[in-house]
């Protein structure tokens, strides 16, 4: 794994008795020593996995588990409840129609993880 990601700690305290982790500088590091078979499991975010996957069928990458949900946040200024309003109304909209999810099965090769909310 690359070192110093979110999954870093996480990973570092379950894993288990007898496995050796190996910390990489950065992620094109990781990557290289994955698809040149020095490692046998590859521990990254779906992003990264999704865009290997996409640039190496061969590979046939498979999500085994996922060490730590990220999910990433939309900020509105401080005041702007109209503009709350409407990312709100817009997020929705696209969830429960079916977008949000067809866009991570495309982009991240996933379903649509839980969606927090306030």
């Amino acid at each position: 794994m690359t070192g110093g990601t979110i999954e870093d700690p996480e990973l570092s305290k379950a894993l288990p008795e007898g496995a050796e982790l190996i910390h990489f500088g950065d992620n094109a590091a990781t990557l290289s020593a994955y698809l040149a078979g020095q490692v046998d499991v590859l521990v990254t975010g779906n992003t990264v996995a999704a865009k290997l996957a996409a640039g190496n069928p061969d590979k046939a990458l498979e999500t085994k588990f996922v060490v730590r949900q990220s999910p990433a946040f939309i900020g509105v200024k401080s005041g702007e409840a109209n503009m709350l309003q409407w990312v709100n109304v817009f997020v929705l909209h696209k969830k429960l129609g079916g977008v949000l999810n067809d866009l991570s099965i495309k982009w991240l090769g996933q379903e649509l993880p839980y969606l927090p909310s306030l």
